[in-house]
Parts: structure tokens; C-alpha cells; sequence
């Protein structure tokens, strides 16, 4: 990831050398953000936002590839990483949370400034998502004003539904902490969907356009097999852990799209998976009772769930982050894919990583990020 020293409009930008290695995939849930919360469009106060008094959340505290990171986008990211970096310093140096706790000095390490460093580095993929989902025509902006303006879109439809009687899935109202990652998790299933379709596109005809999944999921209560296996573990590498573990699921996918069924796969890849706590299978229904757990814990599976499917279709692999596990459904009975469809679903795919994120892997490595003062000192946590 690069990183360089330029000037922008609002002042000079500051160069900061952070590691490449994005750390994205902890088991946390991003809190909820003070001033962005239900149709929180309106700004909160300098002290809510975490800037400095006086200091405006549409203030710039840094850009990406270009374009402005506002100080309120930063407040969400660094939320994001909060619970994180509390676990790390408690873990590493044995210090509790309590007052002062941003301000400490340890081994050479701030809170403040690690937790501003590493929700940079880790917004970095969101901005870039945007970013491919703009140029595939499937959003219009990447400024996070349009993200809080989806979210007020969402909640008044929800609101409208439920007042007419209508079944609303998760929450009845959002804040920021959990329609963004939904949002996000929706246009990445888009873009890979796009990439496949037009993959399997013959030359002369044009690609039919592909719109991300809505996040009404309607009447329906889609039932799927589950198939997962965890990542996280005492001992091992966790890099090494999660990487193995992904790839062994990638395995199991295969074998369904070969025309395996789910018990089938798991049986045969089953002892591969011993030291990494075994693959779990599980038949499961999401309805207007769980559809807010399912939100909250796993909200790439939901994602996937509440956009047009078919009976048989299998999902990617999906990473959910919140519980620490690699995910794959099959969408209804478990009857093993017509030759067709699978044919249809391998196509441009791998058991590895698919050609949509190593698209990702690579623009967010190489991705230009400038800090802007003072917007990036004045930055704080509560």
C-alpha cells in the first residue's frame, strides 16, 4: 500500500508508513457510532463525532486515491476497530480500559494512534469496493454522506412496511454499525455476480445489467444447508489458520458444484478439517424470527440469502468476521446442482480465491493514502 506525501485542498497531507498487511477480519462487531445512528444524517457534536471542539465531521482527515476520508468516515472506521484495540493492549501489556486509557504510552505504542492507523488501513477495502461498485455502474458515489443517505432511504422503507402490515427481516431501523457492513457485503455479492455474468457472456452479446441484492427480502423464508468451519485457534498462526481453513471450504464447494451433496462433501473432506475444529453442517431457515440474528452475526449469509436465488444455487465462501467462521450455503433442498448450473457457477471461478478478490487484494495493496491536518490529529476516542 502506498502511501505519499501531496497537498489537498484543505491542507497539506502527511505521510504515514502503516504496514500493507490489512488486519480485516477480526471477530468483532463495529459498535454503534454516536451521530450516525437511526436516520442519523444530521451531525452529532465535536465531542460525539470524536474531533477536536470546533472541528466539523465533513472536515477532511485523509484521502484515498484521491478522494476525501471526512472525519466522521474516520470516526466510523476507528469504531470499527475499538473493541479490537482495547482486547490488544489488555492481551499485550495487561492494561485495562479505564479513563486515559487513548492518551497511554506502551512498549512505543499509542491506542489513539494505532486504532487511527489500523481503521485507515482497514477502510481502505470498503473505499475500494465503492469504488469497483461505481465503476460497474452499481453505485453512485463513494462518499460515506451516500452511504448515510442509502441508510435513511432503508429505514423509511422499513418504517413504511411495517406500518402497512408488511414483514420487515432484522431491525426495524438501522444505525450506521449495521447497515453499512450490509450494505457492503451486498455489493460485493453484486460485483462478483456481475464478473461471473459477464464471464459467461457469449462475444456478441451485450451484458445484461446486474443490480446489487435488495435488502428487502420480501415474504419469502429461504431454506438452506450450512456448511462452515472456523477459523480462529489458540497455537496456530492466524494468518495461516484462516488462510487453510478458507481453502478447505473452497474444497467442499467444489465438490457441491460437482454434484456432491452437502453430506457427501463434508464426509469426504471431513478429517482434513480435524485440526481446525472440523466442518459443521446444519440445516437452517431464515424467517421473520431469527432474520435479526442472522443480520447481525452474519451478515454476508444474509446478504446472499435476501437476493434472487434459486432452489439449488451455492453461495461463495463467505468470510463472517462477527463469529469467526468460513460459511457456504446451498439454497434450498440439498439436491445435488444440474450439470448445467454447476457448469454455469464454475465459470471463472476457482476453489481459491475467485478473480473479483484478487482484483480487490491487489487495488487495496497498491491503494495511494494521504493524511490531511489537521483533521487527522484532531481525531479522538472516548
Amino acid at each position: 500500500m502506498k502511501r505519499a506525501k501531496g497537498k489537498t485542498a484543505a491542507a497539506a497531507g502527511v505521510l504515514l508508513c502503516v504496514a500493507a498487511v490489512l488486519l480485516l477480519c477480526g471477530g468483532y462487531g463495529p459498535e454503534r457510532l454516536l451521530g450516525l445512528g437511526g436516520t442519523g444524517t444530521e451531525a452529532a457534536s465535536a465531542k460525539a463525532q470524536g474531533t477536536q471542539e470546533g472541528m466539523p465531521a465533513d472536515a477532511e482527515a485523509a484521502r484515498i486515491n484521491g478522494r476525501a476520508v471526512t472525519a466522521a468516515e474516520m470516526k466510523y472506521a476507528m469504531g470499527l476497530q475499538r473493541t479490537r484495540m482495547i482486547e490488544y493492549f489488555r492481551d499485550t501489556y495487561n492494561q485495562a480500559y479505564d479513563e486515559g486509557f487513548w492518551e497511554l504510552e506502551l512498549g512505543g505504542e499509542n491506542p489513539l494512534e494505532l486504532v487511527k492507523r489500523e481503521a485507515l488501513t482497514a477502510w481502505t477495502r470498503s473505499r475500494i469496493v465503492l469504488e469497483m461498485g461505481q465503476e460497474a455502474g452499481l453505485t453512485e458515489s463513494t462518499e460515506f454522506s451516500s452511504l448515510l443517505a442509502a441508510m435513511e432511504r432503508e429505514n423509511k422503507r422499513r418504517a413504511q412496511a411495517a406500518a402497512s402490515g408488511k414483514p420487515v427481516f432484522g431491525p426495524a431501523e438501522l444505525d450506521a454499525g449495521s447497515f453499512i457492513p450490509y450494505y457492503l457485503s451486498n455489493l460485493e455479492i453484486a460485483l462478483q455476480e456481475k464478473r461471473t455474468a459477464v464471464a459467461a457472456q457469449a462475444p456478441d452479446q451485450p451484458p445484461e445489467p446486474v443490480e446489487p441484492a435488495s435488502a428487502a427480502p420480501g415474504e419469502r423464508e429461504p431454506v438452506f444447508t450450512r456448511i462452515s468451519v472456523a477459523y480462529r485457534s489458540e497455537g496456530a498462526g492466524a494468518a495461516e489458520t484462516k488462510a487453510d481453513t478458507r481453502q478447505l471450504l473452497s474444497e467442499v464447494r467444489q465438490l457441491l458444484l460437482d454434484g456432491r451433496s452437502p453430506e457427501e462433501a463434508v464426509l469426504e473432506l471431513g478429517n482434513d478439517s480435524a485440526s481446525f475444529g472440523g466442518l459443521t453442517l446444519s440445516r437452517e431457515r431464515l424467517d421473520s424470527a431469527n432474520a435479526r440474528v442472522y443480520f447481525r452475526e452474519q451478515g454476508k449469509l444474509y446478504a446472499w440469502l435476501t437476493g434472487e436465488r434459486e432452489s439449488g444455487e451455492i453461495s461463495p465462501v463467505m468470510d463472517e468476521g462477527f463469529i469467526g467462521e468460513w460459511v457456504v450455503a446451498a439454497l434450498g433442498d440439498a439436491e445435488p446442482l444440474k450439470a448445467g448450473t454447476a457448469a454455469e457457477q464454475r465459470k471463472g471461478e476457482a476453489p481459491g480465491k475467485t478473480g473479483f478478490e484478487q482484483e480487490l487484494e491487489q487495488r487495496v495493496r497498491t491503494a495511494r493514502i494521504e493524511l490531511t491536518e489537521p483533521g487527522y490529529s484532531g481525531l479522538q476516542l472516548q
